[in-house]
C-alpha cells in the first residue's frame, strides 16, 4: 500500500472518536428507549455549570462529544439526571 493511501495516525484516531459516538449514542437510545432522542441531546448539549461558564457546544471538539456523551450515559445508568428533567414536566 502507497502512503497516500494509508491513513495517518490522526486521522485514524479521529474515525476511531466518531465511531464511538455514534456506537454510544445508539446504545443510549436503545437502552433507554423511554427518553426521546432529543431528551438525550438536551441532556447531551446542556451547561453543566451554574455559572454559564463552559464552551459552547458547537465550539467542542469530537473528543469533547464523546466525553460528554459519555458521561450522559453514566448518569442514566444512575437514572439521576433524567429523573430531575421527568420532575420538570
Amino acid at each position: 500500500m502507497s502512503d497516500k493511501n494509508q491513513l495517518s495516525r490522526t486521522d485514524r484516531d479521529d474515525m476511531q472518536v466518531k465511531q464511538q459516538i455514534f456506537h454510544n449514542l445508539l446504545e443510549i437510545t436503545e437502552l433507554y428507549p423511554k427518553y426521546p432522542i432529543t431528551q438525550h441531546l438536551a441532556a447531551i448539549l446542556r451547561k453543566k455549570d451554574k455559572d454559564g461558564n463552559g464552551k459552547e457546544f458547537f465550539h467542542w471538539s469530537n473528543k469533547d462529544l464523546l466525553k460528554r456523551i459519555e458521561q450522559h450515559k453514566q448518569e442514566l445508568e444512575g437514572e439521576g439526571l433524567m429523573n430531575e428533567v421527568e420532575e420538570d414536566y
